[in-house]
């Protein structure tokens, strides 16, 4: 079987070399329209100087339908050409995602949130995160969805029915390679729904009105009328043309609605093609697991697909994103086009606007998963987790970090169960304390959005998940890092207070921008007050004193990670052990930079 880098690899090349015939053929085709209607012109000028009607008509026919035919094999080989770049630069990420090289994919960083209880410290959005690592949306409502599911841990009935579509659709990579390029071959970096979110809530102002239905199939009628009469010579230019500026008054009229409705098309035309094709594909795949077909049901209205209906309405919008054509200019003019599109796009609204909404949140789940699902192949290492009923339950084999590129990453088991019990990590400067914490957090956060973990094996219950590792001195609101962090302990001991859903924390060398003694008193103070909470979690330090907590009570136990010093050189190995740490670095750390110290016994 081929492995997730080879096949990524091949199908790079392939679209590679796809790509690049595609675009020779289309350079040719270019051409080839070109000399067409220069030669194709010249002959119906020519003709038409020669007086030959006849062969001239016939010859304009030709052309029309001719000059049609070439620019949709034109149109065709650029989209194809396009849709093949696409799937190299989709392989191409892919593999980056493989080597550990996220820096330059979307990184979701409008979501992050200062107080949001864990975001922040677990690297979720941001440069080097897990949002870059799972994302493989193409659509506003698909990213919002992802990152929503990042951001909240689910019940465990949702978890393992995400989790039943993770394992469907991860070896489906054919079928979610293709909604991706469907997706993205529309998708526009300042895409913005909000106008036609708006547009659809807006009240009719023409449909329901006879008055302007009548209008509308009238006045094409009376102009074709008029100007027929002017052909046969019973009626003079002028007066054929009082029918056009009749036209024109009315289309006056609704100047400003159309141009309201060309401005929504024009800022939402790209995402509902986008949608539309997406929902196409959606349709045409036969899904087994049961979340995927209950997410069926709301895609058919009255036995016509949601893709069809909206398509009806890109049409539409379609034709108002022309206005500024000078042939649709000319033929508004004649046939009052703006009344009959608005007239369309109201009539759609009315019908359809209840269920497009519900259709966009479809398109977003369903990329979504198929991120997850992403992931899933790509490590196919990776374990997707057990979900327990039992309440404070953390077991993990084999558990590494995600975003460490698995050449560097180095696992380890862990285990926390029960109420009250609180894992006392201490260790030497550098030795993956840190890490350590981050690492059980971010697979926390993998598990709970329904997607596979970095681990051999790991079985937890649902908790909600808090964090403190990076908190920063605020100048502008004049706070320091040690108020900072008191601010976020605060947050947790609310967040306890207030909530009665087990919680699972993660605190980083825990006040550390105080003197050592009041560091020791207010740690243990809080070691014990956490201890008696609905909650368990890790608490890293360098306070060899606070794992002696463990010998006083129920609950606590001490971990540690070690470095070996030998001669100017520090050993790590990353590797948690039970028991407090034995070996300290900081004296061998200080005197590498060049500070004189007296001993190596400095923690």
């Amino acid at each position: 079987m081929q492995s997730p880098q080879a096949y990524f690899e091949s199908q790079k090349s392939a679209a590679a070399t796809a790509a690049e015939q595609y675009h020779q053929q289309y350079q040719q085709w270019a051409f080839v329209r070109a000399v067409f209607f220069v030669v194709a012109t010249a002959s119906l000028i020519w003709l038409a100087n020669e007086r030959l009607y006849y062969p001239f008509s016939l010859g304009l026919l030709i052309f029309i339908v001719l000059f049609v035919v070439l620019i949709r094999k034109h149109q065709s080989l650029r989209r194809n050409r396009d849709q093949a770049r696409i799937r190299e630069q989709i392989n191409a990420e892919e593999l980056l995602r493989l080597q550990g090289k996220l820096h330059d994919l979307e990184s979701g960083e409008e979501f992050l949130d200062a107080e949001h209880p864990y975001i922040n410290d677990l690297d979720v959005f941001g440069s080097n995160s897990l949002f870059q690592l799972l994302n493989h949306t193409t659509t506003p409502t698909g990213k919002s969805t992802l990152a929503n599911w990042l951001q909240k841990a689910a019940s465990p009935e949702e978890i393992r029915s995400r989790q039943a579509v993770v394992r469907e659709l991860g070896p489906k990579i054919e079928e979610r390679q293709q909604w991706q390029i469907l997706g993205r071959y529309h998708a526009k970096e300042d895409l913005n729904m909000e106008g036609f979110y708006q547009w659809l809530e807006q009240p009719n102002q023409v449909l329901g009105k006879s008055l302007w239905n009548i209008v509308r199939w009238v006045l094409p009628a009376i102009s074709l009328v008029l100007w027929t009469a002017f052909g046969l010579g019973h009626l003079s230019f002028g007066q054929a043309g009082l029918g056009l500026v009749l036209n024109m008054a009315v289309l006056g009229r609704w100047f400003n609605y159309s141009l309201a409705v060309q401005r929504s098309a024009d800022q939402s035309i790209h995402a509902l093609k986008g949608y539309e094709g997406l929902l196409r594909a959606i349709e045409k795949y036969n899904p087994q697991s049961e979340r995927l077909r209950t997410l069926y049901a709301p895609l058919e209205v009255s036995g016509t697909a949601a893709s069809k209906i909206l398509g009806q309405l890109k049409v539409i919008l379609d034709r108002f994103d022309s206005r500024a054509n000078l042939v649709y200019i000319l033929a508004n003019i004649f046939f009052v086009l703006d009344l009959h599109g608005l007239w369309g796009a109201e009539r759609w609204r009315s019908k359809y606007k209840a269920a497009v909404r519900q259709w966009f949140d479809v398109v977003g789940e369903w990329e979504t998963l198929a991120s997850l699902a992403g992931a899933h192949y790509r490590h196919p290492d990776w374990v997707i987790p057990e979900i327990s009923e039992t309440h404070f339950q953390l077991q993990t084999q084999k558990l590494g970090h995600p975003l460490i590129p698995s050449s560097k990453r180095v696992a380890n088991d862990f285990t926390l169960e029960k109420r009250g019990t609180i894992a006392v990590v201490t260790g030497s400067n550098m030795a993956g304390k840190s890490t350590f914490l981050r690492t059980v957090g971010v697979n926390s956060v993998l598990a709970y959005s329904g997607a596979s973990v970095c681990a051999d094996s790991m079985t937890l219950s649902v908790m909600q998940l808090f964090t403190s590792m990076r908190t920063q001195d605020n100048l502008e609101e004049s706070i320091s890092s040690f108020f900072a962090e008191l601010r976020r302990i605060r947050q947790l001991l609310e967040r306890l207070g207030s909530h009665p859903e087990p919680v699972l924390f993660m605190l980083d060398e825990i006040l550390k921008g105080t003197n050592s003694q009041d560091r020791h008193r207010g740690a243990a103070g809080l070691v014990k007050q956490l201890n008696q909470e609905i909650a368990m979690g890790l608490i890293s330090t360098h306070d060899l004193e606070l794992g002696e907590l463990a010998e006083e009570m129920e609950g606590v136990v001490n971990y540690s990670f070690n470095s070996k010093v030998e001669g100017e050189d520090i050993r790590f190995d990353y590797l948690l052990t039970d028991g407090l740490c034995q070996e300290f670095n900081a004296a061998a750390l200080m005197s590498k930079m060049g500070i004189k110290v007296e001993g190596r016994d400095s923690t």
